[in-house]
Formats: structure tokens, sequence, C-alpha cells
């Protein structure tokens, strides 16, 4: 039973009312069913018609500025993810990852911007899992390893699995080769060189090859 809180009458109605409810900043217009007191016609809470009316103003919000809860649904099961992991690696919390695919919030700026850049290349899950490695188990990355870790696309997680203990961003998630240096060094020494000359040229080969290889992963923005 519902009841007025300004005349206490418990004679209620449901009609459509048009109102603008503001979502981000964004005044976003939807006319949606309302209950209402007959005897003051003051607007009476129903759980219900409140609940129909934050998914209908969120979709319309999401129509035009944000992102369908079936896309966010659809790019984790592209990963075969289940909501802990996925949310793990986009940084979030699982609630609030089954509030988005259910369409009863919206996305943080932060997580909107990273779904919209998997959304844009997929592969840039792979920065995503090496950023949160720390917050991630032996076992959640032994589930990664299996879902993505082996496809040929994620060549830059395919070397972190390889050498999980040796490698990290400064050495270009390879092992160090003792031959590859020594040959690099022959090509460079075929004169006299000083030490300082021979550091700044090893310095830019390394830099060639990042330049090279990495941005094609999106992983710096130097080409």
């Amino acid at each position: 039973m519902y009841k007025c809180d300004i005349c206490g009458s418990t004679d209620t109605y449901v009609k459509l009312y048009k109102h603008a409810y503001p979502v981000k900043g964004v005044p976003i217009e939807v006319e949606i069913e309302c209950r209402f007191c007959s005897k003051c016609n003051f607007q009476i809470n129903d759980d219900e018609l409140d609940n129909q009316t934050i998914l209908k103003v969120f979709n319309e919000y999401n129509d035009k500025y944000g992102i369908k809860p079936k896309k966010i649904i659809n790019l984790r099961k592209s990963y075969s993810f289940s909501q802990e992991l996925f949310a793990k690696i986009i940084g979030c919390k699982r609630t609030q990852l089954i509030s988005y695919e259910n369409g009863y919030s919206i996305p943080d700026d932060k997580t909107f911007i990273i779904l919209n850049m998997l959304l844009n290349d997929s592969s840039m899950i792979n920065n995503l899992v090496l950023a949160n490695k720390n917050y991630l188990s032996d076992e959640e990355f032994k589930i990664i390893k299996e879902k993505i870790g082996k496809e040929p696309n994620n060549i830059i997680l395919q070397a972190f699995f390889d050498n999980e203990e040796d490698i990290s961003d400064y050495n270009g998630y390879t092992e160090f080769n003792i031959n590859k240096l020594e040959e690099i060094i022959s090509n460079l020494t075929n004169s006299a060189i000083s030490k300082m000359k021979l550091f700044k040229e090893l310095f830019y080969s390394d830099f060639v090859k990042l330049q090279k290889y990495c941005c094609r992963y999106n992983w710096f923005r130097i080409c």
C-alpha cells in the first residue's frame, strides 16, 4: 500500500510523466510512469517504477554519450573472463561491473576511458593485465594465460609468461642475451670508440628497436 507523505492519503494513481534527469551534468529527458496522490497530486515513491525510471534514464544516456550494457557484456565475454576477473583487470569492483552490465549505473570517467580503449583496440587488454599484475593472484594469472596469453596477437604477454621472474619494462620484457650484446658491440666498434660513445650508440640502437616494434602495440606514441 502506498501512502502520501504530504496528506496521508492512500488513494494513488499512475500516469505518464515527462521529466529531465541530470546524469553526469547532462539533462536526460524521458517520459516515464510515476505514481501520484489522488488527493493532493504529490508524487509518491514507488520502488518498481523508480527502478524502471533509472534503467530508462541510463539507457537514454548510454545511447547518446555512454556505453551500452550489452557492449560491456560482449567485451568481457570476448576475452572469456568472469565478472570478478574482468573487474580486477579494468580496475573496478565486481559489484560495480555487475551494475554497469545490468544498466543500473554509469561507469565512472576512468572506467569509461578504459572500456572505450578496449572497445577500440581489444589487444590493449595486454597492457592492463601487465599494469595490474600485482593485484592478480597466481591462479588468476594462470587463467589469463590460458584465455589470451598464447594467442598469436598477444606477443607481449607471451614474452611475459615465458619469463615471469626476470623480465620487466626495463628490459623490454625479454631475457638478457649476451650473444646479441656482443654482436651489437662488434658491429659498433669496427674502429676505436670511447666508452661514452659506445653507451650512446647502444642506447640509440635500443631506442630504434623500441620505436620500430613497440608502437604497434600502442605502448608508446613515439612514431
